[in-house]
C-alpha cells in the first residue's frame, strides 16, 4: 500500500530552515518509497505478462500468436499517441495561462538555423538534412547477426513447449517469418547517411572546407579554412595578442610551484600536489562563428585546463567565490527574469528602452584595478597573509593568458585572460563595483528608473 508518513504530512509551525530542510527529507524519502513501489509492481507485471506469454506459445500456432501480438503492439502504439496529444494538449493549455498570452503559432516562431554553409560549395538535401543533426550525431547502429542470433534463441525456447509432432512445422513458419522480419529492419537510412557522410567527408576535404559549431543555436557551420584562419587571426590581433617566439611552458609551470609554495595559508599540507598539473601544454584556442550577427564575427574560446595555472586559478575562484559578496543588484540571468523586473515599472510614451553591449568583455577588464578592489574587500573578511598570498597568485595566473592557435603561441597583453577560471568572478567584481559607482548619477541625472545586466556565458 502507498501509505505517506506522518512526517510528510507535517507542515512546519514556522518557516525556519531547520524546518524546511525536515519537510524536504520527508517528501524525498516519500517520493522514494513511492518510486520502489512502481518499479515492484513493474516488475510484477512483467512476470505476469512473460507467464501469458508462454502458455499461448504452448496452445496456440506460432503464426497465430505472432498475429496476435503483432495486434497488441499496433492497439498499444494507439493509445499511447492519444495518450501523448491529450498530455500534450494540457500542456499547452498551462504555457498558455502561465504566460498570461496566447501561444504564438508556429510560424510566428523563430528559431536558429540548425545548418549554415557559409561558402560556395554546394550541399545537396541530404547533406543538408545529415548536417541539421548537429555534429554530434551517431548513426544507428543495427547488429544484424546479434539480432538474428538473438530471435532464433527466443524462437526455439517457444518452440521447445510445443508437442513434438508440431515443432518441425513451427520451425519451418518460423523461419519464413524471421527472414522477412530481419530483410525488414536492413535499414537503407543507415546505409545511405553512411555514404552521404563519405561523400561529405570527400567533398569538404577537397574544398578545403571545415565544419565547425555556431557561438548560438547549437547550428552547425560549413567555413572556409581560409576564411576561419583570417578572421581568427584578424580578432586575435584586435583584442591585443603578441605573437611568442618560444614556448613559455615551462617557465609558468616553474613560477606556479613557486607561488604554491609560498602560499601556505590559502593552500593545506594535502593540495599543493592537486594543484600541480603535470605535463602542462599551451591553451589551444578555437573560434566560434556568430552567424547571428551581421558579418559572422568570431567568438575566441580557450580550453584553459592544459595550461599550468589551471589547478591553482580553480583554487582561487573556490576561495572568492567563498569570501567576496557577490549581491548581483543589476544582474539579470535571461529574459524571463528581466520581464517580471519589468512588470513594477511606469513606462509613458518618453521611456525609453536601451541596452548596451560590452565589445570583447574579458580583455576590457582592467586587471590592476580589479585586483586592488578584491583586495579591498577581501581585508575586512580574511587575515592579512592570507589575502596577500590569493593577490599574488591571482598576479601570477593572471600574467600567464596564452593560447597555441593556426600553430603559433600569442600572449594576451590586457584584460582578463579567456578560459581562466577566475576571470568571470573577476569580471563581476568589477562590473558590480562599476555600476554601485554610476548608479546614482544615472538615477539622478538620467532618469534611469531601471538597470539591469545580462551575462552572456
Amino acid at each position: 500500500m502507498n501509505i505517506i508518513p506522518k512526517y510528510a504530512q507535517m507542515k512546519p509551525k514556522s518557516k525556519t530552515a531547520a524546518s524546511q530542510k525536515i519537510v524536504r527529507r520527508a517528501e524525498n524519502n516519500y517520493i522514494q518509497c513511492e518510486l520502489k513501489n512502481l518499479h515492484a509492481k513493474k516488475q510484477h507485471t512483467n512476470a505476469e505478462l512473460l507467464a501469458i506469454h508462454l502458455q499461448l506459445a504452448e496452445h496456440l500456432p506460432i503464426q497465430t500468436l505472432m498475429e496476435i501480438i503483432e495486434k497488441i503492439k499496433a492497439n498499444n502504439k494507439k493509445l499511447m499517441k492519444k495518450k501523448y496529444e491529450r498530455l500534450n494538449k494540457k500542456l499547452v493549455n498551462l504555457r498558455a495561462k502561465q504566460s498570461n498570452h496566447k501561444i504564438m503559432k508556429d510560424a510566428e516562431q523563430k528559431f536558429h538555423s540548425r545548418f549554415v554553409n557559409l561558402t560556395e560549395v554546394y550541399i545537396n538535401e541530404q547533406e543538408a538534412e545529415l548536417l541539421r543533426k548537429g555534429l554530434k550525431h551517431n548513426i544507428e547502429s543495427y547488429n544484424q547477426k546479434r539480432e538474428l542470433e538473438q530471435t532464433i534463441v527466443d524462437t526455439e525456447v517457444i518452440i521447445s513447449r510445443l508437442p513434438a509432432e508440431e515443432q518441425e512445422h513451427a520451425r519451418h513458419i518460423c523461419r519464413h517469418i524471421i527472414e522477412k522480419d530481419i530483410n525488414a529492419k536492413k535499414t537503407r537510412k543507415q546505409k545511405n547517411e553512411n555514404q552521404t557522410i563519405k561523400g561529405l567527408k570527400e567533398k569538404l576535404r577537397a574544398n578545403n572546407v571545415i565544419t565547425t559549431k555556431a557561438d548560438k543555436g547549437n547550428t552547425t557551420v560549413l567555413i572556409d579554412k581560409k576564411d576561419y584562419i583570417e578572421k581568427t587571426e584578424s580578432l586575435i590581433t584586435e583584442i591585443g595578442c603578441n605573437k611568442l617566439g618560444k614556448d613559455p611552458t615551462e617557465e609558468y609551470q616553474a613560477a606556479i610551484k613557486n607561488t604554491i609554495k609560498k602560499s601556505t595559508t590559502i593552500i593545506k599540507d594535502n593540495l599543493p600536489y592537486r594543484l600541480t598539473l603535470m605535463n602542462p601544454s599551451v591553451p589551444p584556442l578555437i573560434a566560434l562563428p556568430k552567424t547571428h550577427k551581421p558579418g559572422t564575427p568570431m567568438r575566441p574560446i580557450i580550453n584553459y585546463k592544459s595550461a599550468p595555472g589551471y589547478r591553482l586559478s580553480k583554487h582561487l575562484k573556490t576561495l572568492l567565490k567563498d569570501s567576496l559578496d557577490l549581491r548581483n543588484k543589476y544582474t539579470v540571468t535571461n529574459a524571463t527574469e528581466l520581464i517580471e523586473k519589468m512588470k513594477s515599472l511606469k513606462i509613458n510614451e518618453n521611456t525609453k528602452f536601451v541596452s548596451f553591449d560590452i565589445k570583447d568583455l574579458y580583455p576590457s577588464i582592467p586587471t590592476i584595478e580589479t585586483i586592488k578592489t578584491v583586495q579591498e574587500i577581501l581585508m575586512g573578511k580574511m587575515k592579512r597573509e592570507a589575502v596577500t598570498e590569493i593577490i599574488n597568485a591571482l598576479k601570477v595566473t593572471l600574467k600567464q593568458n596564452y593560447f597555441r592557435f593556426n600553430n603559433k603561441i600569442y600572449k594576451q597583453i590586457n584584460g582578463l585572460g579567456m578560459g581562466n577560471p577566475t576571470s568571470a568572478i573577476l569580471m563581476e567584481v568589477f562590473m558590480q563595483t562599476l555600476e554601485e559607482k554610476y548608479m546614482k548619477n544615472l538615477s539622478t541625472n538620467l532618469g534611469v528608473k531601471f538597470y539591469a545586466r545580462y551575462v552572456d556565458d
